[in-house]
Formats: C-alpha cells, structure tokens, sequence
C-alpha cells in the first residue's frame, strides 16, 4: 500500500507546450492525494462554475476550493482503498438523469448537442468517470458518518466546556432591522 501524500501547490508538472517558441504552460498539478491529483484545470474549471465567469475569487476563496477539491480527492482515494463500489448501472442512470435534465433546459437533445459541440453519446461517456467518483465520494462520505449520532445538546456542551478566550470572534454575518410605521387614528365623527 502507498503511502498517503499530500502536496500542495507542487512545482510545475513540465505540461508545457512549445507554441510560439515560448514555454506556455498547459496545466500543472496542484495536489496529490495517494493515487489520485488535483490539476490546476480542475480549480480553474470550478473557480469559473462558481463565479459564472464574472470576476475572480478572493485568496480565502481559491484556497477553500483548492482545499475542497483536496478533500474531494482524499474521500475518493479512501473509497478505493476501503473497496467502496457503484454499479455501472447507478453510474448510467444518473449520467442519464443529469443529462436529461440539461436537454430539457436546453429544449431539445439537438440544441443542447449544438451549444456543447458534442454528440449526447459523447457527453456520456465524458462525464461517465466524473460521476462514478463522485457517487464514490458521497458513499465514502455515507460510510464515515453513519453511526455518528450528535444532537444539538452536545454540540452546546462541547463548546461550553471549551474556555471563553479559545473560541474564535466570529464577525456579524446577518443584521436584522425592522421598520415600524405606526398608523395616525383620526377621530371621525
């Protein structure tokens, strides 16, 4: 068995390309996790899914992804270890499921075949691997947490018996305001 290494933000990966004479990067690997990597293209793809492709992500935020992809990786790699499997048929069904929902977006198979430049038999077998990890990743998950059983009552004693000076100040996140207009009343007679 390999050992489990995390790297992150590895030196460059020599995916490099010789067009016009200068070296231009084509991806790099940012993260390994036992058999399995995070590619540049993969943060890039998921920054341009998150911010619709309007604007940049602050540094907290590319770092929160690049860890989430991590963690993604990290719950994939276990489930192969620990011999977590799906069927081809739930991998099919739910390729299906998902596609189908984007033709109807779309209106029709052949609108949605035009805007991606690929056939719908090409959009299966693409996204075939990419969901199969992920059904992979949320048995995992499943695994991990099936017999934690918290309540809120022992969240709250976990975090009374903490000292007042080690919990974090978290900043106000919500601001509640209320307008009240109180109604004239006239006397009528």
């Amino acid at each position: 068995m390999k050992p489990l290494l995390l790297l992150i933000s590895c030196a460059l990966c020599g995916l490099t390309s010789q067009a016009q004479g200068d070296m231009q990067l084509i991806d790099k690997i940012v993260a390994i996790i036992g058999d399995e990597i995070v590619l540049y293209s993969d943060i890039q793809a998921a920054e341009m899914e998150l911010t619709k492709g309007q604007g940049k992500l602050t540094p907290e935020q590319q770092c929160m992804l690049i860890e989430d992809q991590a963690y993604q990786k990290l719950l994939l790699h276990h489930a192969k270890l620990d011999s977590v499997t799906v069927s081809d048929e739930e991998v099919n069904a739910q390729v299906e499921r998902r596609l189908s929902y984007f033709m109807n977006m779309f209106g029709s198979a052949e609108q949605f075949e035009a805007y991606y430049g690929k056939s719908v038999a090409q959009m299966k077998e693409e996204y075939f691997d990419l969901i199969k990890d992920q059904l992979l990743v949320q048995k995992q998950q499943g695994e991990i947490t099936r017999n934690v059983k918290t309540t809120p009552a022992d969240v709250l004693r976990f975090y009374q018996s903490l000292p007042a000076d080690s919990l974090p100040l978290i900043g106000e996140q919500v601001s509640y305001s209320k307008i009240v207009v109180d109604p004239v009343i006239r006397e009528t007679a």
